[in-house]
């Protein structure tokens, strides 16, 4: 099935805004030079004369001036736009949308009696998408488990040997019983697959397990909205397993 991303912002439109600001300023330059240094017909002064260099300062500095207003307001625009790509999905998963941060999108609400919250982070400065989603359940432990070496700060979590359907994830816990446990139990093995599957080598993710909450954070480079709602129903299925 052809990929949907969210309304085609990938990494195109960061590239985009670099080559705003690289370009528009030598192009500016270069006008400016030819404005002072070549000379024109009668009635325009003398090349890099006062009365030539003032008149191209002011419209050099006017339009510098504007640039930035309109490189700034066109960036914040792209990065709002962005953020909100995926409320169509938030909306039909029931959810209340909010913002944060001046351009996040922030998601809320309840799956079968579960609280449910998470937010979105357009890619912005050359950083990747980040989606965030959190659900008040009982795990009753710390672990994680990610397919990149987390940094703890808990001494008590330590690693687990690498399993045997998930090779490449990095399994940590502060009870090996209970983690092994529940990673013995296709269904969960399969959920866990299930995320790995829509991201790629260069993305990162993690499930985060607490004693009184269960998160998913993922950061990727390329958002997908059929990923968005593989990612929200993963997350629901694992969030009714730790309810129980």
């Amino acid at each position: 099935m052809k990929e949907k991303s969210a309304l085609g912002y990938k990494r195109g439109g960061g590239l985009k805004i670099l080559l705003y600001i690289f370009v528009f300023p030598l192009l500016l330059f270069i006008v400016a030079l030819f404005l002072l240094l070549v000379p024109l017909p009668a009635p325009f002064p003398p090349p890099a004369s006062s009365p030539r260099n003032l008149p191209v300062a002011i419209l050099t500095g006017l339009s510098g001036m504007a640039f930035l207003f309109w490189i700034s307001y066109y960036t914040q625009s792209r990065v709002r736009k962005a953020s909100h790509s995926m409320d169509h999905i938030f909306i039909k998963s029931g959810f209340q949308l909010g913002k944060a941060y001046g351009f996040a999108r922030t998601f809320q609400g309840a799956y079968h009696n579960i609280i449910i919250h998470g937010d979105l982070f357009p890619d912005y400065k050359l950083q990747p998408w980040r989606f965030n989603i959190s659900a008040d359940v009982s795990p009753g432990f710390h672990g994680v488990l990610s397919n990149r070496k987390p940094l703890l700060t808990n001494p008590n979590i330590t690693p687990l040997p690498p399993h045997g359907q998930l090779p490449s994830v990095f399994i940590y816990t502060d009870q090996h019983a209970q983690m092994e446990t529940i990673l013995s139990q296709s269904n969960t093995l399969q959920l866990i697959q299930s995320i790995q599957a829509t991201l790629s080598s260069s993305d990162t993710w993690q499930i985060l397990l607490e004693p009184q909450k269960l998160q998913l954070r993922v950061m990727t480079y390329a958002m997908h909205e059929n990923h968005v709602e593989a990612w929200l129903s993963t997350f629901f299925q694992l969030s009714e397993i730790f309810k129980r």
